[in-house]
């Protein structure tokens, strides 16, 4: 339009290129206003599993005095969530969903904020200058040798008590393991399904049990690590204190909440081609 009016002297053109000029000069200067002055935090689960969703809290703080922040989205990866009004000196929050499809440690640094405010000509972005770092646990998975990591039996793991406990509270029946006393065998149960039953007593239950990562084999790094993971949170999950012995470095049992964080992290991190 600019080259119309200059080979046509015509003054509408110059009019109407000067008032256009003139609306995307305002667009770029309060769409470039909306986007700064933010202060961006992520806020994850203290759990995160591989292939698994889960949701990311995100905090957005406004810092300009007078100005407000309209129509703005966060983009963390593929995903996004719209803040549609912050106002000046305020916070907002939102939730999103985030995948991660392998285990380990990652630094989370693709962010960005956009917006098409103020007249939906253009999609502005700016990339957030903050990078947080977390650790994805790996995806627990079921196998065959649970009554290894339950009992802790073999060479699999160590037990810390060496008795079943007299006279205590029978919780449940299941089925007989080579070395179990004869006196525990429910002899009633096991008529009932032809094979050999024990009792098993509230202390024997929760005996503390250690998993010795290195001498049990699986066909790869990461079917065992999923199986171990997910027996660890059975454990857990039944008052079983249970520990993890990989390498030199020795996780002793208990039922603590920090003591499963740090034994998972481990798990999280050991090396894929291992095997």
């Amino acid at each position: 339009m600019g080259l119309a009016a200059t080979n046509t002297g015509n003054n509408l053109i110059y009019l109407i290129d000067a008032a256009l000029l003139g609306f995307m000069g305002i667009s770029g200067y309060f769409g470039r206003k909306n986007l700064m002055y933010l202060d961006l935090e992520l806020e994850f689960p203290t759990e995160l599993y591989c292939a698994k969703p889960f949701p990311v809290r995100i905090k957005i703080k406004n810092q300009k005095k007078y100005i407000p922040v309209f129509l703005l989205n966060v983009i963390v990866g593929e995903s996004r969530v719209l803040f549609p009004f912050i106002d000046s000196l305020s916070e907002a929050e939102a939730f999103m969903t985030l995948t991660f499809s392998k285990r380990g440690a990652y630094t989370v640094d693709d962010i960005y904020v956009c917006s098409v405010f103020p007249f939906n000509f253009f999609v502005r972005c700016r990339k957030i200058k903050k990078t947080f770092d977390v650790i994805v646990f790996p995806a627990p998975r079921r196998c065959e040798f649970a009554w290894y990591f339950e009992r802790g039996y073999g060479t699999v793991g160590e037990v810390f008590a060496s008795k079943m406990g007299s006279g205590a509270e029978m919780l449940s029946v299941r089925s007989y393991i080579k070395g179990d006393p004869l006196k525990y065998i429910s002899w009633k149960a096991t008529a009932k399904t032809g094979s050999l039953k024990t009792k098993e007593f509230a202390f024997e239950a929760n005996r503390p049990i250690v998993i010795e990562y290195d001498k049990i084999s699986f066909n790869s790094v990461e079917e065992k690590v999923s199986c171990i993971a997910y027996y660890i949170l059975h454990l857990f999950k039944n008052n079983v204190p249970v520990g993890l012995k990989i390498g030199d470095r020795l996780y002793k049992p208990n039922l603590g909440i920090s003591n499963k964080l740090k034994i998972m992290r481990e798990l999280a991190v050991v090396p894929k081609d291992e095997e």
